[in-house]
């Protein structure tokens, strides 16, 4: 399994219990409040600090494999934080915005990227 699909594996499975667990709370659970779910968000530290690597390993390539694993790291990163209310997911929509920006805007970046090729990739 690629790194980095691995990587986004476990943000997604650590972001879902720490999203039910915040359910169950009927409010947002945060990292200090409840010492039974250190390890999960240590796992999810871990699993983001490894996505900004591979997106700052990636983002400056103009490789098209290189573009499409920032792009999905970000996606990743964004619907993760989003989907359990952490607070940073609007700067990763920024940081979205601002690599699609420096790819020469949105026409340019789907046209580095193909999704389905992508897809098959993974």
């Amino acid at each position: 399994m690629r790194p980095v699909v691995k990587n986004l594996f476990l943000l997604q499975i650590t972001g879902e219990q720490l999203s039910m667990a915040s359910k169950a709370r009927d409010r947002t659970l945060h990292p200090s409040e409840d010492a039974a779910f250190t390890e999960f968000w240590k796992q999810y530290c871990i699993c983001v600090a490894d996505s900004l690597g591979f997106i700052n390993r990636n983002i400056g390539s103009d490789s098209r494999d290189n573009i499409l694993t920032a792009m999905i790291d970000l996606r990743g990163l964004m619907s993760t934080d989003k989907f359990i209310q952490v607070p940073i997911w609007q700067a990763q929509v920024k940081g979205v915005l601002d690599y699609v920006t420096k790819l020469g805007g949105l026409a340019a970046a789907v046209s580095k990227t193909d999704t389905a090729e992508a897809d098959r990739s993974l």
